[in-house]
């Protein structure tokens, strides 16, 4: 049985077909052995080498996660009136939006503890034992956080690009190019921390405005010092008026023999700073 035109071509066309899918499969295994090939060259070379172990344990997170995002608390909802009701301990009061705040900020921090941290403390905590601390703390406050992920170049590579696939065979970098390539990322680096700073001192500065305890603390100074300060006058008022009463039991003839000698030095030199102040 002869087979026609068409069965011979549509013959030829599936033959054709299966070597290309073949080819293809064959080429796909290759890439797939090269890349295994080259992920081992490179975990063997960052095990091996300190500095590049160093680099990818201060790069895990990006390296394992390709659409890493910072964990960081948005202070900036936190800027309204209207993010808590009332200043009180309640479940949206001042102090517990505030305390929330703070300690979910503190445990977004790494290389220190959180007991590092100072609590924010309650509506009823005590100045000196809470609240100083905090502001004190806070008020000068320094994210631990390396922000590696804003980097702009990968160090272990030549190529003048963003960063590249971790995957990659290292390639050597020129000394001249790595080390500005180095001081771009560390500006990148100190601009992020800064930055970050600059907003939770912010918040800091705008807590401390509206904390009920630092203003009844305020009161409580300023009521300290008009008490001291009329202590003072009055202890003023007593001595002009007791070196009054000397002076004229003087004028009045008294014998300075009658007189205890305290009374007379006290006048003497009562007057003499009188004299000097005048």
């Amino acid at each position: 049985m002869s087979l026609g035109p068409l069965s011979v071509t549509c013959s030829i066309f599936i033959i054709f077909s299966f070597n290309i899918a073949y080819c293809l499969a064959r080429m796909l295994l290759d890439l797939i052995t090269l890349f295994c090939a080259t992920h081992s060259i490179l975990e063997h070379r960052v095990l091996s080498d300190p500095q590049e172990r160093a680099w990818y344990d201060s790069h895990r997170a990006q390296i394992l996660q390709t659409d890493y995002e910072e964990e960081r608390v948005d202070v900036f909802p936190f800027f309204a009136r209207s993010c808590f009701d009332r200043f009180d301990d309640g479940k949206k009061g001042f102090y517990t939006v505030y305390r929330k705040v703070f300690n979910n900020e503190k445990s977004n921090q790494n290389g220190r503890s959180s007991r590092e941290y100072p609590s924010f403390g309650q509506s009823d905590s005590l100045y000196t034992d809470v609240v100083a601390s905090f502001y004190q703390f806070w008020e000068a406050f320094r994210t631990h956080k390396n922000y590696t992920w804003v980097e702009k170049y990968d160090i272990r590579f030549s190529f003048n690009t963003n960063k590249l696939h971790p995957n990659l065979i290292f390639i050597s970098t020129p000394i001249k190019e790595r080390r500005a390539m180095e001081q771009e990322n560390k500006r990148l680096r100190n601009a992020a921390r800064r930055k970050r700073n600059e907003e939770v001192r912010q918040l800091v500065a705008f807590v401390k405005k509206r904390d009920k305890r630092v203003a009844a603390e305020r009161e409580r100074i300023q009521q300290v010092a008009q008490e001291a300060q009329a202590r003072t006058q009055k202890l003023a008022r007593e001595a002009r008026q007791r070196c009054t009463r000397i002076n004229q039991q003087l004028s009045a003839g008294y014998c300075i023999k009658c007189l205890p000698i305290s009374h007379i030095v006290y006048s003497v030199l009562y007057n003499r700073v009188v004299s000097l102040l005048a």
